[in-house]
C-alpha cells in the first residue's frame, strides 16, 4: 500500500498528466472527390460515423462543441467536451483552436483522386488531453503512466477508424447512389 502511495505522489510532482495520441487510415470511396469533399464539410458526418460522438452543437461561425462518451474498465461513462473550428486549406481540417487547451483535438482529412468517380481519403485523428491529476482522466491514470494511457488511446482511436470507414463507407452507399457519368449527382 505504501509503496503505491509513493507512485502516486512520484506522479503527481513531475507537472501535468498528458495524454497524447493518434491515429490514421487509408481508405478508397467510390465517389468523385467534389462529393466526397461536400459530405466531409459537413462536421455532422462525424456524429452520424464516429464511434462515441454523442454531440456536436455550433458555438460560432465554423466552430463548434463536440461531445464524447467513453466507457472504460473500473470507471463510470467518461464524457468529454472538445470545441472544433474547421481549418482552411487543401483538405479538410477540424482542430481545437486553442493549442493550449486541456482537450485538444484533431481530425485531418485528405482527398485525392483515384480514377473515375473514385477518391482515395487519408484520415487522421490525435487527441490530447491534459489534467494536473491523471486520477482525473482515469482512477488508475497516476499509476499506469501517461505512456501506457497514450498507448491505450491510439489502440481505442485506431478501433473507432475502423468503424468510421466502415460506417462512412455505408453512407456513401446508400446516400450517394445516382452519380453521373462526368460525376456529378443526378
Amino acid at each position: 500500500m505504501s509503496t503505491m502511495l509513493v507512485i502516486l505522489f512520484t506522479g503527481m510532482l513531475k507537472g501535468p498528466f498528458v495524454a497524447d495520441a493518434s491515429a490514421e487510415t487509408s481508405f478508397l470511396i467510390m465517389r468523385p472527390e467534389s462529393v466526397v469533399r461536400t459530405t466531409l464539410n459537413d462536421i455532422y458526418v462525424l456524429q452520424r460515423n464516429m464511434p462515441g460522438v454523442v454531440a456536436i452543437a455550433p458555438i460560432g461561425e465554423r466552430t463548434w462543441l463536440y461531445t464524447t462518451e467513453r466507457r472504460m474498465p473500473f470507471s463510470e461513462v467518461i464524457k468529454t467536451d472538445f470545441v472544433l473550428m474547421r481549418g482552411d486549406g487543401t483538405g479538410v481540417t477540424y482542430h481545437t483552436p486553442d493549442v493550449t487547451a486541456a482537450n485538444w483535438m484533431l481530425f485531418r482529412f485528405e482527398l485525392a483522386p483515384a480514377g473515375a468517380n473514385q477518391t482515395t481519403l487519408r484520415v487522421r485523428v490525435r487527441v490530447r488531453l491534459v489534467r494536473e491529476n491523471g486520477g482525473d482522466i482515469h482512477l488508475f491514470a497516476p499509476v499506469l503512466g501517461e505512456d501506457f494511457i497514450s498507448d491505450r488511446m491510439h489502440e481505442d482511436l485506431t478501433g473507432m477508424l475502423e468503424r468510421f470507414v466502415a460506417n462512412v463507407v455505408r453512407e456513401f452507399e446508400a446516400s450517394h447512389s445516382d452519380i453521373a457519368a462526368d460525376g456529378d449527382l443526378r
